[in-house]
């Protein structure tokens, strides 16, 4: 897998674990139960906070990524981040 495309999946990763818990309040206070299908894990902010630390992490730890595609994914990620407080 190429560093571009470990990058790309990563920032997909990220984006999707925040919007599911930023979403996930709404629902519930609708009092409806969301059907994401079996493949989903739904959790809280705490989760999604330790899901775009792993995916800083790992891509920080990534030698496949380059230097400048790196340093600007984990910017943006720990402004994701920052936003969920």
């Amino acid at each position: 897998m190429s560093g571009r495309r470990a990058l790309h999946l990563l920032r997909r990763l990220a984006f999707t674990a925040a919007l599911l818990a930023a979403a996930l309040p709404a629902l519930a206070a609708m009092g409806e139960k969301p059907e994401f299908g079996p493949n989903v894990a739904v959790g809280d902010k705490e989760s999604a906070k330790k899901v775009l630390q792993r995916a800083i992490d790992l891509a920080s730890d990534d030698p496949l990524i380059e230097s400048g595609s790196k340093a600007s994914f984990v910017s943006d990620e720990t402004k994701k981040l920052r936003q969920i407080n």
